[in-house]
């Protein structure tokens, strides 16, 4: 399990590592920590708590926790990148993007994914499953949180 604390450009502030061995079917808590203590001296407007369970160096689950209401988040304005991959498109940014929105116009399009958050160095692969062909390049619009303000 590796939880980290970042930055929105992606620097990372803490980060705590452990190897653990859960067992089936059970609930445990594994972590726990004073919150004030944990983000004594950082701006909790303008960082992320990134949770990450690994499995033989693969990711089987990661999730994003805020220090505070998602209106008073002060994020950055992202550079999302696309770039098709076969029946997939991989997303990348520059800064934290949260709400990363994937959309087409053209035909009956599925994204596998939407709605999700993304850090700086991370990518993501997204299936994308269309009825007519599309160029991702030029036919998915991509929208996040700080374009609805």
């Amino acid at each position: 399990m590796i939880l980290s604390i970042k930055d929105f450009s992606g620097k990372e502030l803490w980060t705590n590592k452990q190897i653990l061995n859960i067992a089936e079917n059970t609930s445990r808590i594994y972590f726990q920590t004073q919150l004030d203590d944990l983000v004594k001296g950082m701006d909790k407007n303008k960082i992320v708590c990134y949770a990450q369970l690994r499995v033989d160096n693969k990711s089987i689950a990661d999730n994003f926790y805020y220090f505070t209401d998602i209106k008073n988040l002060e994020l950055p304005k992202p550079r999302i990148r696309i770039k098709s991959d076969k029946d997939s498109i991989i997303v990348s940014t520059d800064v934290f993007a949260k709400n990363i929105y994937l959309h087409c116009d053209k035909g009956d399009v599925t994204f596998s994914d939407n709605y999700f958050d993304l850090l700086p160095g991370q990518s993501k692969s997204v299936s994308c499953h269309s009825s007519v062909s599309i160029n991702p390049d030029s036919d998915i619009k991509v929208i996040t949180l700080t374009d609805s303000y």
